[in-house]
């Protein structure tokens, strides 16, 4: 074992460690991220009380959600954060067929 490559336990340091460059985004927070098909969305406002699911990755968690990239979400954007879990059951109800009526007739 060679030993000449290792320090003594206690020896100060300075290590650095190549990042990247900088990345613009946001954080979002886990109030306003919901799930569905194992994937991440957020709902952005796209007009007056119009919303539109958007995925995000969650590769990047923070203490208070997590960061998305600026490309994915625009800084400044109006997100959902409170109730999005009902905009995401609206949105699905709206896709599901209507259940057919049970036998009735209504050419009487």
């Amino acid at each position: 074992m060679d030993r000449t490559s290792s320090a003594p336990i206690g020896t100060p340091l300075a290590v650095s460690l190549d990042t990247g460059p900088p990345q613009k985004g946001v954080v979002v927070p886990r109030s306003a991220v919901v799930w569905n098909g194992g994937r991440a969305f957020v709902y952005r406002q796209i007009g007056a009380g119009s919303f539109a699911a958007v995925p995000i990755g969650t590769a990047q968690p923070t203490a208070e959600g997590y960061f998305v990239p600026e490309q994915v979400l625009a800084p400044g954007a109006t997100i959902v954060t409170d109730g999005a879990g009902l905009l995401l059951s609206a949105a699905q109800s709206a896709k599901s067929p209507k259940p057919a009526k049970g036998g009735e007739d209504d050419t009487e």
